[in-house]
């Protein structure tokens, strides 16, 4: 949605949000005082600042913001407009929280003590369909379309959030996996609507409306359990091997990179994937699935430990290399801040090139070149992405894109995976958080970026084959871009063409 467009909204938003005594209100002073602190902030702390938006464009629409700022303001209206200055970054590691949240992880976004939607809903090509009903009333069927909420179109709803949603560079599935798998569809719901507490919801084939009551949090949480089995937080183990899912074809599930995640399931990265290597070429496995679907990244270069698997040439790591500045003025409201962070900011010299240099020096920056490992798979290999295919997990879309370039034993199916990796850039590692005083809003900025900024995308993107379920597909659980894989390899057995598109 184009800028124009957005600004005369939040002129109205400051007007139009009710005022109720149960809402933090802030004063101009205070909203003034938390403006200076976040504006600098971002100058000194995040490190993909204007990468994808020309300093002056963001002096800019700071500025237009600046002049909404009206007395007694609800802390969410203010919290609205700084989550669309930090959303024009376009870095989808750029976070903005109001103080308190649910206590179950998935539903962190929401505020304990507000009722949202009661239902648990997936987007599909920017439609949004239910997954479960955890409503007291029971009125919606699995896998069907919610077309409109409260009288407003469900299209119009997801064009409103998307310009709060962050995501990298140009990429818009890491905004919509967030808008349903983390909760932040009801989060901005409640938020753009605040006097909601029912829904009535008009569904795809229907000429009736059927309406249910919101639901806190906790209630909601709690229902979720009651009707599945499950909690809604509840993953299931990220490394997962079948060797024979079909004749000639394995499947590798790798749904984290994240070490303290993958030990918390008794699991070791490294002799895992070691394993399925092995098991891989003594059965002479020609095709692989790999899916990477909901894998949301990690910090343990366990990325690099698989591409070198997956690889017959040396590659170099993106790593992260760059810092934003030398000096953090506003650390007097940073909160949780790393002893690596303490380290940089008492003595940048010992990390960086020189004197005047803002580059890491290589032995701090994770770019050493890496060898790919002796015995790797040198098969056929189909990725799985979505939306949630994010950060790491991104890193390795990026590493093996860039190779099937050249060799065109890489195929990718489902959605675009959760970055931009034509941008080639990745903004994530050491985080920076600060809390501003007045409203108490969590600011958390990337402050680390990596890699080369290619301004130049292809007009083609990722996948090569977009596939996601039907409303159908979805009530019944089935896995359609497993099935749509599958399909291909019986097509062509020989494995995928090289690819056309770069």
């Amino acid at each position: 949605m184009p800028y124009r467009y957005l600004l005369p909204c939040l002129h109205l938003l400051c007007w139009l949000w009710p005022t109720s005594p149960a809402l933090a209100q802030l004063s101009v002073s205070e909203q003034q005082s938390d403006f200076a602190i976040f504006r600098t902030a971002l100058q000194e702390a995040h490190g993909g600042l204007t990468y994808y938006i020309r300093p002056a464009e963001l002096a800019r629409q700071c500025d237009s913001v600046a002049r909404t700022f009206r007395p007694a303001a609800t802390r969410e209206a203010y919290y609205l407009k700084l989550r669309y200055l930090l959303t024009l970054l376009r870095h989808g590691h750029s976070r903005i929280d109001l103080p308190g949240h649910a206590a179950d992880y998935r539903l962190r976004a929401l505020q304990p003590t507000r009722p949202y939607l009661p239902l648990q809903v997936r987007i599909l090509s920017q439609r949004l369909y239910l997954q479960q009903d955890c409503s007291a009333e029971q009125v919606v069927p699995a896998g069907v379309e919610i077309v409109a909420i409260n009288g407003v179109r469900v299209a119009e709803l997801l064009a409103t959030m998307a310009p709060y949603m962050p995501a990298d560079g140009r990429n818009t599935t890491f905004k919509y996996y967030m808008l349903s798998e983390y909760y932040y569809f009801h989060f901005l719901y409640q938020l753009l609507y605040p006097d909601a507490t029912a829904f009535r919801l008009r569904l795809a084939g229907s000429r009736r409306e059927v309406e249910v009551r919101g639901q806190l949090p906790a209630q909601l949480a709690q229902t979720y359990q009651a009707r599945t089995g499950r909690s809604i937080s509840q993953y299931a183990k990220p490394l997962r091997y079948q060797s024979t899912l079909a004749p000639g074809v394995a499947y590798l599930k790798v749904g984290s990179f994240f070490k303290g995640f993958i030990e918390n399931r008794g699991q070791q990265f490294q002799p895992f994937i070691d394993s399925v290597v092995a098991d891989l070429r003594q059965r002479g496995t020609r095709h692989l699935v790999l899916d990477v679907r909901s894998n949301e990244g990690g910090g343990d270069g366990y990325a690099e430990y698989l591409f070198a698997r997956l690889t017959t040439q040396p590659f170099t790591p993106m790593g992260f290399n760059r810092v934003p500045g030398r000096r953090f003025t506003t650390q007097a409201y940073a909160r949780d801040l790393s002893d690596e962070f303490k380290a940089f900011a008492s003595d940048p010299g010992q990390f960086l090139l020189n004197d005047t240099s803002l580059i890491m020096k290589p032995k701090f920056a994770d770019t050493r070149p890496i060898a790919p490992a002796v015995e790797a798979f040198t098969g056929n290999l189909y990725v799985l992405t979505n939306g949630g295919t994010f950060s790491a997990s991104s890193y390795l879309v990026n590493y093996l894109y860039r190779q099937r370039c050249a060799s065109g034993q890489v195929l990718f199916i489902g959605e675009e995976n959760g970055g931009d990796v034509y941008s080639n850039v990745l903004c994530a590692g050491q985080s920076y958080k600060v809390e501003l005083p007045s409203s108490h809003i969590l600011l958390d900025l990337p402050l680390l970026c990596g890699g080369q900024l290619d301004r130049t995308p292809p007009v083609r993107r990722l996948p090569d084959f977009y596939v996601q379920p039907t409303g159908r597909q979805l009530a019944q659980g089935e896995d359609a871009e497993m099935n749509f894989t599958l399909r291909y390899i019986r097509q062509h057995p020989a494995g995928p063409p090289v690819p056309t598109a770069k």
